[in-house]
Formats: structure tokens, sequence, C-alpha cells
């Protein structure tokens, strides 16, 4: 702990911003190799304006408007494979972020061919983003604490590995953007508020809405300032409850927009509306907030929940109470007795609220790192210095002792480590699904075929093939139809000439972390769980598809023919346009991360398809 003392003793002396700064750069120039990942794909096409599929022909500052809820547009994104046949044909998963899209549209219009340039402008913001931090910092804990604490939590929200994904994957930029301006309205509220800054007054509201045009997480800015509100503020408690009225106007505006411009969340198991779901949305802050705080101030990672079994992910809950629980106890005295540490507390805790709308990742607790990270460096700080506020008793102090090397563990040494392993993760990752959407034919006559998957990695997989084939002129099926749930086996029974019959292990719809195979206990934890996850993004199982009920699409009709015993479809027969064998349809199957050509069964034959993860 001394050593790190020194170390921000001299930073602080040597103008330490520039420093962060260009350690940010730093952790960050991995990204540079990383090219277009997912989304970035279909980003691409909506901000270059030849995105036209489902019906819809988006505006280039609309790019995360994914789903609009119109059924006729969802059946043809069916058509063509982006959503799964099973998928509600009033899903809506619109989100509202013109700021975030402007930067993608100056990406691939400035410097179309370089990806190498995209990630330098997403390394950039994450550069601002720690410059505002540390400033936020200095402000606060500056003020009543030695300058080197407020260096260390600087350093510690530079280093945080919750940053990995927001830097090194140019989709989720936004989060970047949503966190400059969110501490740039933080800033400006105290320069108004404690020194008088009037100009203050109109930075804030307005550097809130620059937020909230970039990603809905910035209302996590009004956890901060109620908290501002409650344990810093100076004035009356009326004047403080005016004093937030300017961001209250700018955050109650920008949700009746988005209501009214029909943004929002429906129809998914994954992605969940507060708005429309309350009950629900409880019970999931409920299992995730506390995931996403562990992943926060310990370890695993959040991110580790949707790689787990049902029973493991429970495991996972429980872990992260009592964890969480031994860090209340040693924050506790601290917290008691200084008021901005009760405002860094609040403001975290309320900004994972956010996250449980969606599934658990650390890529989610850029808001609350920020008062996570200036709640552990005043903690560490008193504890390097005697401070008055450390209790006398020798249990607490022996716990303290090895919590102290627990976070200096986790937040000094092996998050910054956990977040260039990432970005390597996701170099290496890359051309391994580029040669799978690379590996379907590439002759011209496929633009006019349709495309027939009996087994599937993903439904984010499917979903992203036809804009990552667009992304290198490979020609992209005009139909394509998955058979199958994502990384099951299945079995296929050819019942005539136009008929297939099509039974997933443990059928379609599965619950998250379950078992795949009937009667076989589900891996403790694997990709596997995370990708069958996926499969539920745009239906809920309890929606799903009923006994007897027929999804027409032009290449098949689909009738579900038998159900599971909790009620998810069980087997569903495919009626073909045209007989199995028709030179219009061409059969794959994914192997090893490669497409291969399937045959179809004969008529009255059954064939086992395995799971692409096994």
């Amino acid at each position: 702990m001394n050593r790190i003392r020194r170390f921000c003793d001299w930073a602080g002396r040597t103008r330490y911003p520039l420093i962060l700064l260009a350690l940010a750069a730093v952790l960050g120039a991995p990204s540079l190799m990383l090219g277009l990942h997912g989304d970035d794909f279909m980003i691409r096409e909506v901000v270059r304006g030849t995105f036209a599929v489902g019906g819809l022909h988006r505006c280039p500052l609309d790019a995360f408007s994914f789903l609009d809820g119109v059924p006729d547009h969802n059946r043809e994104l069916m058509d063509r494979g982006w959503l799964p046949w099973w998928s509600d044909p009033t899903s809506h998963l619109a989100f509202f972020r013109p700021l975030a899209s402007l930067t993608h549209w100056v990406d691939h219009h400035a410097w179309p061919g370089s990806p190498a340039l995209m990630h330098v402008q997403s390394v950039g913001w994450f550069v601002a983003l720690v410059w505002a931090v540390a400033a936020l910092y200095r402000r606060l804990i500056g003020r009543t604490a030695p300058a080197w604490v407020a260096v260390l939590a600087a350093l510690l929200f530079t280093l945080d590995d919750a940053h990995a994904w927001p830097v090194a994957w140019l989709a989720n930029r936004n989060v970047l953007l949503a966190g400059l301006f969110g501490v740039l309205a933080l800033v400006a509220h105290d320069r108004w508020r404690r020194d008088g800054w009037r100009p203050g007054a109109l930075l804030a509201p307005l550097a809130f809405a620059a937020g909230l045009l970039a990603k809905e997480a910035t209302a996590c800015v009004g956890a901060y300032l109620l908290a501002y509100a409650l344990f810093l503020d100076r004035g009356r408690w009326a004047r403080r409850a005016l004093s937030l009225l300017p961001c209250v106007l700018v955050g109650a505006g920008w949700f009746v927009a988005y209501r009214l411009l029909g943004y929002g969340l429906r129809g998914s198991a994954v992605y969940l509306d507060p708005y429309h779901s309350p009950a629900a949305f409880l019970l999931r802050v409920a299992r995730d907030a506390p995931i996403l705080l562990l992943g926060q101030w310990g370890l695993p990672s959040s991110d580790t929940a949707s790689f787990w079994s049902a029973p493991a992910l429970g495991v996972h809950v429980a872990w992260a109470v009592v964890y969480l629980c031994l860090v209340g106890v040693l924050m506790a005295p601290l917290v008691r007795t200084n008021p901005l540490a009760r405002f860094w507390t609040l403001g975290m805790a309320l900004s994972v609220l956010p996250g449980c709308a969606a599934f658990t990742h650390d890529r989610l607790l850029v808001f609350a790192g920020i008062g996570g990270s200036g709640l552990l460096a005043m903690w560490l700080g008193g504890m390097g210095q005697s401070a008055a506020w450390l209790p006398a008793a020798a249990w607490w102090r022996r716990l303290a002792a090895v919590f102290r090397v627990v976070f200096v563990g986790v937040h000094l040494v092996l998050a910054p480590l956990g977040l260039v392993a990432s970005m390597l993760v996701m170099a290496a990752v890359g051309p391994e699904m580029a040669r799978m959407v690379e590996s379907l034919p590439a002759e011209a006559a496929f633009a006019q075929q349709t495309a027939i998957h009996v087994n599937s990695l993903s439904t984010l997989t499917d979903a992203l093939c036809a804009s990552g084939r667009r992304y290198r002129g490979l020609p992209v099926p005009a139909h394509a139809l998955r058979l199958n749930a994502s990384c099951s086996p299945a079995t296929l029974t050819r019942v005539d000439e136009r008929t297939l019959v099509v039974r997933p292990a443990a059928g379609y719809l599965l619950p998250r972390g379950a078992p795949h195979v009937p009667g076989r206990p589900a891996p403790t934890t694997s990709l596997a769980h995370l990708l069958r996850y996926m499969d539920i993004l745009t239906r809920d199982a309890a929606t799903g598809p009923k006994l007897g009920e027929r999804i027409e699409l032009p290449t098949a009709s689909i009738e579900i023919t038998a159900l599971t015993a909790d009620g998810r479809p069980a087997e569903a027969t495919f009626r073909f346009r045209q007989p199995l064998e028709h030179p219009s349809l061409r059969w794959f199957a994914l192997r090893e991360l490669r497409y291969v050509p399937f045959a179809p069964p004969a008529i009255g034959k059954s064939v086992r398809v395995p799971s692409p993860a096994d």
C-alpha cells in the first residue's frame, strides 16, 4: 500500500491527469486490431443508408433501432434469417441514441475502410472519460482528503476491466459517451452549487441531455444528483430540491419523447422494460443487482453469470450477497462518518438498477464504477493513514487487512490484465467468426436461393451473418431459415417430399441455464448457456408459440406439433413450398464453426444433427 501511495503522490505532483490519459490510451491500444464485430456490421449499413431489411429504411441517426414492433417488418426479418421463426411478431427492441449513431456515421463516412481509425475514435472517447472522472475526483475528494487519494480513485477507475467492451466494441461506444457527458453534468452541477458558478446551472442539464441522446444509462446521473442533494449540498432543503429541477425536466422531457417516438422494449425475455413490466423488473433487480455489484467490488465478474447453469447461477447470487455483506461491514464506519462516502455509495447502488433490465455484464458498470472507485479510494486512503473513522475492534481490523489485499489485487493487478485479456479474446474470436461467415457459398447464384440451416450456434450469429457477408462483398441468400434451437442436438424426420419434422433434444425456448439434453445435468459453466439464452431475445417462453399454432413464411409453413412438459414447443413441423431437393434450397449444417452442405434424409427416415457446440 505504501508503494501505491508513493506512486499516487508522485503522479499528483507531476500533472497526474496526463499520466492517466496516457495510461488509458495504452490500455485501449489493443482494440485497434479488432476490426468490426457483431452489431457493428448492421450499424454500418444503417449509417451508410444501405440497410433495407424488414421494410425498414432507417435514418442514419437511428442505428440502434433493431426492431420496430411492426408484425410485417418482423416477419420479413424472419424470412431473411435475421430473426428466428419463433420470434414474437410484435417484438420491439428500439433505442433512441442519435448522438452515438452520429459518431458511427463519422466512422463510416470519414474513414469507411479503416476499422483501426474507428477504434481510435473509441479510445479517444475513453481518454476523455478518464479526464472527466479525474476532474470529478479532484473536485470532490481533493477538498477533504489528501491529493493522492483523488489520484488513486482516478487510477482505480482507469484500470477497471469493466471498460474493456465499451472501448473494444465499436457498437458499445455509447457507454463511453454516456459516461463522459454524465460526469461533465456532475462536474458542472458541483461548480454551480459549491462555487456559485452560474453557467453550471445550464451546462449540467445540457450535458445530461447529451448523455441521454447517447445511451439510456445516462439516467444513472440522476442517482448521483439525488445523492449530491442529500449529502453534499449545503443549501436549505427546498433549494436543494429546486437545484435538481433543471435535470429533472430534461429527464422527464427525454422520457416522454422516447415513448412518443416509439422507442422501448417489448416481447423479449432477455431485455425488460421497467415501464411495461415493473414487477418482473423488481424480481430481476433482486437477482442481478448483487451480481453486478459483485462485479464492481470482487470476483467473479458479472459477465460470467450468463455462462452458468441454473444451480450455479444461484450459487453466484448467494456468494455475491455474502461478499457484499462483508464489504458493507468494512465500508460502514467510513460511510457513517463521511458525507462524500455516502454520496459515492448511494450513487453507485442506484446506478446498477438500469443494468438489471439487460443480461448481466460488466460493461453496464461504468456509472457504478464512478462511485465504487471513489469509495474504495477513500477507504484505502483511510486505512493507509490510520484515519479517525477506523474502528478499534480487532476483528474488524483483521478483516480489513485481508480485504485490503483482496481489493488491491482485484482492482490494481487483475483488473488491467482482465481489460487487455478481454480485448485479446475478441481479437481471437473475430477471425473465427469471419471464417464461419465466409464458409457459405460465394457464387452469385446464392443470392437467388434459400439457405436452410439445420443447426445453429446462436440467434445472434444467424442475424449478423447477412450483414457480415455484405461487408465482405459476398452474396447473401434471398431467404434463410433456421430449423433448430441454438447449440442443440436435434432429430430430423422426413415425412414426405416437402415435410420435415424437427425435434430439438430439449425443445425450443429453453430457460436460462437449463439442461439441453433430457436426463443429463446441465454443465456448470458453458458458452452454450449464453448462446441458448439468446433464443429468448425476441420471444418470452411464457408467450411462446402454442400447440397447433402456425407461422407462415415464404419458404415454409411451420406448425407446432408437440409441447414439452413445461409448455414450450418441443417439435415443429416444416412444410416447405418446394420439394426438399429443389435446387433453390441450399441445406447447411454447422460443424467446427464452418457451414458444410447437408442432405435432408430420405422419406420415412430420421437423422440426428449434433449441436455445433459439441
